[in-house]
């Protein structure tokens, strides 16, 4: 049992659609997993995800609707090294969205991250993590452009956290400072543009 409490402080709207994965609708089994290949001290994974949809209003319009196919492909790799005290790791992924009749909601959406986890003595591990992201927003989206003649707005998202965990005995502590910069892509969109900055601690001690 835990028994604890947190504390947040957030400021200013949500972030644009983050890069979405094309996820499978049928689960392979675990035995066919992709296998990590290994590189000195490192391990390698590489994926890809395929997804085709028809889609019946694409720009969600009350009436007059128009439909599509889309094809979407998500490549993606990671690459971690795990030692004993330190334990490094880069992820990148992309998502590129085709369209059959509507050229301009063509896109190209990608992700780069790195993050990194030190543990400075048994009971301490600071973390660091840094994304810089692409991302094409959803024409569903309530505040998304409508017309059909104009590309979907896009935005670069820039992201760092740092964090703190402490486990001793019965005891936890989490503490994590995060900052977000949104940067409109489009000139006429640059109202859009905002940080945002975030604070998030917890302590819980354990009584059973």
């Amino acid at each position: 049992m835990l028994l604890g409490s947190a504390a947040a402080l957030a400021a200013l709207p949500a972030q644009a659609q983050e890069l979405d994965r094309a996820t499978p609708l049928i689960e392979a089994p675990r035995e066919f997993d992709p296998t990590p290949i290994r590189i000195g001290a490192g391990t390698l994974g590489l994926g890809l995800d395929v997804r085709g949809e028809y889609i019946d209003n694409l720009y969600a319009l009350p009436d007059n609707e128009i439909d599509d196919f889309r094809l979407t492909l998500v490549p993606r790799a990671t690459f971690v090294i795990d030692q004993q005290r330190v334990r490094p790791a880069a992820r990148a992924h992309a998502n590129v969205r085709r369209h059959a009749n509507n050229s301009t909601e063509n896109s190209v959406a990608a992700l780069v991250g790195l993050d990194g986890a030190w543990r400075l003595t048994q009971a301490d591990t600071l973390s660091l993590s840094a994304v810089a992201n692409r991302a094409v927003e959803e024409r569903g989206d309530p505040e998304s452009l409508r017309s059909p003649a104009v590309s979907p707005r896009r935005y670069n998202l820039l992201t760092g956290e740092v964090g703190y965990r402490r486990q001793a005995g019965r005891t936890l502590l989490l503490a994590r400072g995060t900052v977000n910069r949104t940067d409109a892509l489009r000139r006429s969109d640059r109202e859009r543009d905002f940080h945002q900055w975030s604070a998030q601690g917890r302590f819980g001690v354990r009584v059973s």
